[in-house]
C-alpha cells in the first residue's frame, strides 16, 4: 500500500544527495559546501548534530572545513578519532561570536579541544584567554606603549606615514594577543587623536 512504502521511506537512512541537497535548502549553504560536508558520514553526521544543538551551519562547515580538516590530514587521524565533539565545536563558536575570544585565539583553543576534549568556555578561563574588551583595562595599556616607544611617538606627531600603524602590534603585543581587535583599534585612534591635540 502507498501507507506502508511511505512509511518505508521515512524510515529508511537518507542518501548523500538528499541531505546535499537540504544543506543547500534547508541550511543556506552552497553546493560546495554541501557536496563536501557529505562526502564522508562521519563529517555529515557530526555537522548534523553540531547544527541541531545550535551552531551557525555555515561557521560549523567552515571550521570543519577548515581547521578541524587541516588538523586530521597534519595528524593523520579521522573524526573519531580526535577529542573534539559537536558540544565543544558549537560553544567555541559561540564564545568566538559573543567577543569573548578572536578567531586568531580559538585556532589555538580548537588545537586543545581536538587533543583534551573539554569545555571551551571553561579551558579559555583557566588559560587566560579571554579577549580583553574594557576601555578601563585597554587604556591605560595604550597609555604605556605610548610611554615605552617614544620614539614611535615622535614620528607619529611629525606625521610619518603608517605610523600609526604601529601602536597596533605594540598593543598586541603589551596584551599578548588577547585585546579586542575592533574595540582596541578604535580606541587607539581616539588616543592617537589625543596626542596629536596635545602638541
Amino acid at each position: 500500500s502507498d501507507e506502508w512504502i511511505e512509511e518505508m521511506r521515512t524510515e529508511l537512512p537518507e542518501f548523500p544527495k538528499e541531505r546535499r541537497a537540504r544543506y543547500v535548502s534547508d541550511l543556506g549553504l552552497s553546493d560546495y559546501d554541501a557536496s563536501q560536508l557529505t562526502a564522508n558520514k562521519v563529517t555529515s553526521d557530526f555537522f548534523e548534530k553540531a547544527v541541531a544543538l545550535g551552531g551557525d551551519a555555515k561557521q560549523v562547515s567552515n571550521w570543519l572545513q577548515g581547521e578541524v580538516a587541516q588538523f586530521l590530514n597534519a595528524e593523520g587521524k579521522t573524526l573519531e578519532q580526535i577529542e573534539l565533539t559537536p558540544e565543544n565545536l558549537v560553544e567555541m563558536i559561540a564564545i568566538i561570536e559573543d567577543g569573548t575570544i578572536s578567531s586568531k585565539i580559538a585556532k589555538k583553543v580548537f588545537v586543545h579541544l581536538a587533543k583534551n576534549g573539554g569545555g571551551a568556555r571553561e579551558y579559555v578561563e583557566k588559560a587566560g584567554m579571554v579577549q580583553i574588551s574594557d576601555p578601563a583595562v585597554l587604556i591605560p595599556i595604550i597609555h604605556q606603549v605610548f610611554s615605552d616607544n617614544e620614539a614611535a611617538v615622535a614620528d607619529f606627531k611629525s606625521g610619518k606615514r603608517n605610523a600609526d600603524k604601529a601602536f597596533t602590534g605594540f598593543l598586541m603585543k603589551a596584551t599578548k594577543g588577547q585585546a579586542n581587535p575592533q574595540v582596541a583599534l578604535k580606541l587607539l585612534a581616539q588616543e592617537l587623536a589625543k596626542l596629536k591635540e596635545d602638541e
